[in-house]
């Protein structure tokens, strides 16, 4: 019955932070003298209750961990690899230049770079 009036009287008062925030304090109050005031069994289903409370938050933290650790480990891995083939590329493109500074031809290119004529041809053209 109190508990009932209690949230009755913290609904009336949503949106009013400071007489919010006192409803709130009552409300602990109230339920630290329940607690007090209760049976042993009452007590122990409320120690049980909180104690699964802790050791949900406590896994719930845990995978919130693992989580972050698994994505940064994944982000890093995209980095490198996103690194090492925008490395390959700008090899590639300045042996490319090398070879048509050495008078080589598209076709004796590509076979020594193993790139295709047209990429090749894109790469003269950019020069």
């Amino acid at each position: 019955m109190h508990q009932w009036n209690l949230r009755e009287q913290k609904n009336k008062l949503s949106g009013y932070g400071e007489c919010n925030e006192q409803i709130g304090v009552i409300h602990e109050a109230y339920k630290t003298v329940q607690y007090v005031t209760g049976t042993p069994e009452y007590r122990n289903y409320i120690d049980a209750i909180n104690k699964t409370d802790k050791v949900y938050e406590v896994n719930f933290n845990k995978a919130i961990e693992e989580t972050g650790r698994k994505k940064l480990k994944e982000g890093i891995e995209k980095g490198k690899k996103e690194g090492l083939k925008e490395g390959e590329h700008k090899k590639a493109i300045e042996t490319v230049k090398n070879l048509f500074a050495m008078n080589l031809s598209i076709e004796q290119i590509s076979k020594a770079t193993g790139l295709s004529i047209n990429l090749i041809k894109d790469i003269q053209q950019d020069k």
